[in-house]
């Protein structure tokens, strides 16, 4: 209960406080998050500041995969490639589990690159990282308390994996917000 109230306190500091060394403030909107996880407990200003900090220091190039699986079997994983801040490559692929054998079996894939990044309706957005911060703070972390849950959850070093809200009394998948289920830097080829 104590990690709690210092979280909330800190967070609310951080909403007061002025504009941070991003290029966009936050949204001083932003409610008290209800479910908080990770190993730092990170607020979301400590977790934007931190990726913005790997960020840099790792090019801003990275892969990572957001997936949506419904408890009845069905679901998809989108997986997108930012190289120096830029959606270079958005892949998708849809699977259903067999209920004779739990296998998995994919149903439909593609890839987009250039021009051709978001022309399919199916699948994540193609965003960056910094656009899910944006988008996390701007849609997800400003709604009704009273009516949902918000969850904000970070990698052991602080860097955003989940941020969204489940409505209250809704059974299934009424989940909306930005799940990262995989991600890694893309190696320069220096570092190679």
């Amino acid at each position: 209960m104590k990690i709690l109230i210092l979280f909330i306190n800190s967070f609310i500091f951080l909403l007061l406080m002025p504009e941070c060394n991003t290029s966009k403030n936050v949204d001083n909107s932003i409610k008290e998050i209800e479910y908080v996880s990770g190993d730092t407990l990170s607020t979301y200003q400590e977790s934007l500041n931190k990726w913005i900090e790997m960020r840099d220091l790792n090019g801003n190039s990275y892969i990572y995969q957001s997936t949506f699986a419904s408890w009845v079997g069905f679901g998809f994983t989108t997986e997108i490639k930012v190289e120096n801040g830029i959606v270079t490559e958005r892949k998708y692929e849809s699977f259903n589990y067999d209920n004779a054998d739990n296998e998995r079996k994919v149903e439909k894939t593609w890839v987009e690159t250039g021009d051709k990044i978001g022309s399919h309706k199916e699948g994540h957005l193609p965003l960056t990282i910094d656009q899910l911060y944006q988008t996390c703070a701007k849609e997800y972390l400003v709604v009704d308390t009273a009516n949902n849950t918000i969850y904000f959850e970070t990698t052991s070093e602080g860097v955003l994996t989940t941020c969204g809200y489940y409505p209250h009394g809704c059974a299934d998948d009424c989940y909306e917000g930005i799940d990262i289920s995989g991600f890694e830097w893309i190696k320069n080829e220096e570092d190679k």
